[in-house]
């Protein structure tokens, strides 16, 4: 059986010669344009450099973070026997310190008893920019045994009292089982910008 390109035409063989390069040069156009371009080996190493700097520079932040988180867990920390007030107001804030000494006093079970909490005052605290001092004063006249309770609940409070000063006299030669208790007791108290630095999320109470 004779081929078939043997049955050609001369014409047909010069539409051949014409249409096959053009096919050719139509078909790699369409592969060509399909792939996508392929970075360089140039460009390729570019990458590489700067994706080693930025996990250097992300090293870097992430070790700084760390630093600030155990500074932070420090400062709170320290922070912890200071008292925080939400209230800006001065005159709120000294009138929590006194319930808070009222009640402290009052969980010492002394009914009946004469004692007064009196004369708030709030101050500044020298050198230090967010803290506070509320000054409260006290005078208890009850029985030593009474008055050891009450100092006693005082120096359980999970935040600072102190005393600024504080004696205990003979209340008088009549009633030889009481004394009297007088002395100023002071809280320091966080001011509310350092408990927002501090604890930024947390609702502050006192």
């Amino acid at each position: 059986m004779a081929a078939p390109f043997n049955r050609l035409t001369p014409r047909q063989w010069i539409l051949i010669a014409v249409l096959v390069p053009v096919a050719v040069l139509f078909f790699r156009k369409r592969i060509l344009s399909s792939l996508p371009n392929f970075p360089t080996t140039k460009t390729i190493a570019a990458e590489r450099t700067r994706l080693k700097k930025r996990r250097r520079q992300l090293a870097e932040l992430e070790k700084r973070l760390a630093a600030r988180d155990v500074e932070l867990e420090n400062l709170r920390a320290a922070a912890a026997p200071f008292w925080k007030i939400a209230d800006r107001n001065a005159a709120k804030q000294k009138g929590f310190i006194q319930t808070e000494v009222n009640r402290l006093i009052d969980r010492a079970n002394i009914r009946g008893v004469d004692y007064q909490v009196m004369n708030p005052k709030r101050s500044e605290v020298p050198g230090k920019a967010h803290v506070y001092r509320v000054e409260v004063t006290v005078n208890i006249t009850a029985s030593m045994k009474e008055v050891t309770r009450v100092l006693e609940q005082i120096e359980r409070s999970p935040r600072w009292l102190l005393w600024g000063q504080c004696s205990i006299t003979p209340y008088s030669l009549r009633e030889p089982n009481k004394v009297r208790l007088t002395g100023t007791i002071r809280a320091y108290v966080l001011s509310p910008d350092a408990v927002a630095f501090l604890q930024p999320d947390a609702e502050e109470k006192g």
